[in-house]
This record gives structure tokens, sequence and C-alpha cells, in this order.
């Protein structure tokens, strides 16, 4: 008997752990792709209080793309509930990175792929956005990049 109720004391306990943790959890939708013109884009939104609305964040985003873009590879999709790490991190809480980005309502992009195109296709993604319905989308350049230019004058 004894066993029992110390049982139901622990199942009681754990019942309400559980329904304290999930409400306090948020979840961050990622999306990483890949174009065929060899860009690796990763995508940082805004956080969502559910896993239900971070999976729903995430479809909204790939959809357009798996129509416009039918030779974009999706790397992966995660809703994160721990803290990100690096420059998704950094995508996440608007701090500059030495990369090219996007910086729009809810959502960063950040570009790592060939130099040469990575300027325009920047600004022609956040072109897109716009003409897409975004209220405003920018290209951002890397920060590392102009503080070495400011450095040089």
């Amino acid at each position: 008997m004894r066993y029992l109720v110390l049982a139901s004391v622990m199942f009681v306990l754990g019942l309400a752990v559980l329904s304290l943790d999930a409400t306090e959890y948020t979840y961050i939708p990622v999306v990483r792709l890949r174009t065929d013109e060899g860009f690796f884009i990763t995508a940082v939104q805004t956080r969502t209080q559910s896993r239900k609305q971070c999976t729903e964040a995430n479809e909204r985003f790939l959809g357009p793309i798996r129509r416009q873009c039918s030779t974009c590879v999706v790397e992966s999709v995660d809703c994160n509930i721990g803290p990100l790490h690096g420059f998704e991190q950094a995508l996440a809480s608007g701090a500059a990175v030495p990369l090219y980005t996007v910086a729009a309502h809810g959502i960063r992009l950040a570009l790592v792929g060939p130099p040469g195109g990575a300027k325009s296709s920047c600004e022609a993604i956040a072109r897109h956005m716009v003409f897409s319905g975004v209220a405003s989308a920018a290209c951002v350049f890397p920060k590392a990049a102009a503080a070495t230019a400011d450095a040089e004058r």
C-alpha cells in the first residue's frame, strides 16, 4: 500500500512538472537549404510558443520556396527548444554577422556561398520578398567586410 501511495504521488508530481515546463518552452523555427548556384541559406524565424506554431511557420516559409525553386534542396528543418549557437544565435538576436543577410519582419536569412554572387543574390532575395508581400526586407552587408574596408581607408 505504501508503494502505491508513493507511486501515485510521484506520478502527480511528474504531471505537474511536465505542465510547468511546457509553458516555459519557446520554439525557434530554423530552416537550412542549398541552391543550385552553390549558396547555403539559413533562415531563423521569430520564436513561437508551441511546436505546432513552429512547424507551421517553417511550412509557410518553405511553401513558396518549393514552388519557385525546384532545384533547391532543403537540408534541415528544425524547431529548436534550446538556445541557438554561432551565427544562428546572432541571426535570432539581430546581431551583426560577417555574412550577407536578409532582414525582414519575423525572419533573418544568412547566405553562405560564392563571394562573387552573394551581394546580388542577397539583394534579389530581399526584392523578391517585398514583391511577394512582405512589408519590408533588406539586404544587410557583412559587418566584418565593412569594418575591414573602413580600416583600410
